[in-house]
């Protein structure tokens, strides 16, 4: 009879190790499959085109050509051209993972971000999952809550814009770098509070420090890591123990980082005023039109479809006050509403709290006073976090009758999530849907616009492209980017298209607002002449509407768009064979924006010119122009191109005093 009971007790053991292995296995498996489902749904977005920003980005890659040119890397990584900032080094040095030249092809450059991607999503199931353990939650729930959170982030049509668009990588490596940073701070924080004090430390300044650091070099966001630290601190885990250094530590790298962020941007409010003379609103429009740009970013995230998504939002409405429109005044009381609710439930509702905190955190530098366009899809990647958390936390936490309709409601949100990212990667991946799409959806904005043209351009259909130039004419009258497109096109098709004389454009030049595109499509222009000549162009009139837009207030206001004329007016000058005037506007170019290269080149013609003291000088300007630069340090470093042509400058400009010494004698 023992022998009977001890063999139903053992069988019953092993059924219930059974049972648990079974259930220990599905997460993993859940995981696996999402995953799959994941790259399988963005997959077709791989055959998509560069857009936009990526073509002035990555276009840098040409100075490395391979790993071996230590020189042309280092220019690539740490120059701060017109395209990423210096500082942003860690994004750009991942770019090399897919190319080291230009022109390149999108697809490589669209996998790795898909695969950055899915790592940000299986790191946001992580966290949410160590939140649940480390807050005391059930095993199984805390697996299910940050199950739903992760399916929800990667699968939402939001994200798209950030995943498939290449030069967003900046995005996804500090929010990855971000998330790392928290991790290690939780399993440090678990050490603390169980008095392994030296480790938990260690891991907790790890994450902390390296987060920041990495994050920040990625893209400036990552500096909010602190903040969205803290945020934990306050509102979930006031029930951990810390020992008797711990509140030392909390302020030295939590409150302290923190406050000196936020003193930061009030210090630099002076730079920031002023750089608002650049946009057509100033600092309290902006303020007012980003309460209805939160609240929009709020209603997308909550309703995952894809309708309205895309990377063209420069049409989006200004608030000239709170009835301006009415929106704003309905938008700045949800805002304040949600902001008071947080405070008020902070400890009944410390998730709901802490979720809306999150949000508001991630919004702090792309959303509040720095002069930055006014809306953007990848400023949510995320942000968007915090509300996705509070939704499946309180859906599935929540004891109701009603769980069944519960569970039904988050499954059906997840396939509609997933419907929207397959539609908005299905626009992505076709230039034709998407030029058809993102026109229907956002008729009035100048950059689809200037997308569409130049996507039937591409096609040969002028005719469609002229329509669009026409229509962004009508819109903006007083930019001179779209005639000279008209002008381009006109060029290209063998007919008038620009309806006016290019004299008679020359004229408009002269109180043109500054817009994006006229320079690159002047430089465009000239380009095109140099290779077959155009009936309507001749160098004279290329020089004239470089000399008028060198002399308009407007350009005069913007370093980047006066150093690129003058370099367009060299390349015409030098074309003509006119080397002193080639040179002297090299000389302008380096004026407006220092680079080294273009003061190499202005030596190169003073050289040829026989003016070996110009040129010398000129070199002097590059050697002191040949640094890494972040932020105010600049690491100067030598070159030995560059000292081996000063060699023979100086060489040549002894010969040349020698010479004019013996003929005066």
């Amino acid at each position: 009879m023992e022998n009977k009971a001890n063999r139903k007790t053992g069988i019953g053991i092993l059924k219930i190790h059974a049972a648990s292995n079974k259930q220990n296995l599905i997460g993993p498996l859940v995981v696996l499959l999402l995953v799959f489902l994941v790259y399988a749904i963005y997959a077709p977005g791989k055959q998509g085109t560069f857009l936009l920003d990526d073509y002035a980005n990555l276009s840098n890659l040409v100075q490395v050509q391979s790993f071996s040119n230590t020189d042309g890397l280092l220019r690539y990584l740490f120059s701060d051209t017109m395209g990423i900032p210096a500082e942003r080094w860690l994004s750009k040095l991942s770019f090399l993972i897919n190319d080291t030249t230009w022109p390149s092809h999108p697809l490589g450059f669209k996998h790795t971000n898909i695969l950055i991607h899915i790592i940000n999503g299986l790191l946001i199931v992580w966290l949410v999952l160590r939140l649940m353990r480390m807050t005391e939650h059930e095993e199984r729930i805390s697996q299910i809550v940050a199950l739903f959170t992760g399916s929800l982030w990667l699968l939402h049509p939001l994200n798209v814009s950030t995943t498939l668009y290449v030069v967003q990588r900046m995005t996804e490596l500090s929010a990855l770098f971000n998330l790392v940073g928290i991790l290690f701070y939780l399993k440090g924080r678990v050490l603390v509070s169980k008095n392994n004090v030296r480790a938990g430390y260690v891991w907790m300044t790890t994450g902390l420090i390296g987060g920041t650091i990495l994050g920040f070099l990625s893209k400036e966001n990552g500096v909010l890591l602190p903040l969205y630290i803290l945020a934990l601190e306050i509102l979930l885990f006031k029930h951990l123990e810390g020992t008797g250094w711990w509140k030392y530590w909390k302020w030295a790298f939590l409150w302290l980082p923190s406050v000196i962020l936020i003193g930061w941007l009030i210090y630099k409010l002076p730079v920031w005023l002023d750089l608002y003379s650049l946009r057509p609103f100033d600092l309290g429009e902006r303020l007012l039109t980003q309460a209805r740009v939160l609240t929009d970013y709020l209603t997308s995230i909550l309703l995952p479809i894809r309708r309205g998504t895309s990377i063209f939002h420069d049409d989006y409405s200004i608030s000239h006050g709170l009835l301006d429109p009415p929106a704003t005044l309905i938008a700045i009381i949800v805002l304040v509403g949600l902001i008071t609710t947080a405070v008020l439930y902070r400890r009944k509702l410390p998730v709901l709290s802490f979720g809306i905190v999150w949000f508001f955190i991630g919004h702090i530098i792309e959303s509040g006073i720095v002069p930055l366009e006014l809306y953007f899809e990848h400023r949510n990647y995320l942000p968007m976090v915090g509300p996705l958390f509070i939704i499946c936390y309180y859906a599935i936490t929540t004891e109701t009758r009603l769980r069944g309709f519960i569970y039904a409601s988050l499954f059906g949100l997840l396939a509609l999530s997933a419907v929207g990212t397959w539609q908005n990667v299905r626009v992505w991946s076709s230039p034709g849907t998407s030029v058809e799409v993102w026109e229907k959806e956002h008729p009035t904005s100048p950059r689809v616009l200037q997308y569409a043209s130049n996507f039937f351009v591409s096609q040969g259909n002028y005719e469609a492209s002229v329509q669009r130039l026409n229509k962004l004419v009508e819109l903006r009258p007083n930019w001179a980017g779209p005639k000279l497109k008209l002008l381009l096109v006109s060029c290209i098709s063998g007919e008038n298209k620009l309806g006016m004389e290019v004299s008679d454009l020359v004229t408009e030049f002269e109180s043109v607002e500054w817009d994006s595109i006229s320079v690159a499509v002047l430089s465009n222009l000239f380009r095109g002449m140099q290779k077959k000549p155009c009936h309507m162009l001749t160098t004279d009139h290329m020089v004239d509407m470089a000399d008028t837009l060198i002399a308009n207030p407007a350009y005069q206001r913007r370093k980047d768009a006066m150093a690129l004329l003058h370099l367009l007016k060299a390349r015409i000058t030098g074309y003509l064979g006119d080397a002193y005037s080639r040179a002297e506007n090299l000389q302008e170019a380096f004026k407006w924006r220092t680079n080294w290269h273009v003061a190499v080149e202005e030596s190169r013609v003073w050289a040829s010119l026989g003016e070996y003291s110009n040129a010398l000088d000129a070199v002097n300007r590059a050697k002191l122009s040949y640094y890494i630069k972040l932020r105010s340090i600049r690491l100067y470093f030598n070159s030995d191109e560059l000292s081996a042509w000063e060699d023979r400058l100086k060489k040549l400009n002894r010969l040349k005093q020698q010479n004019s010494a013996a003929l005066e004698g």
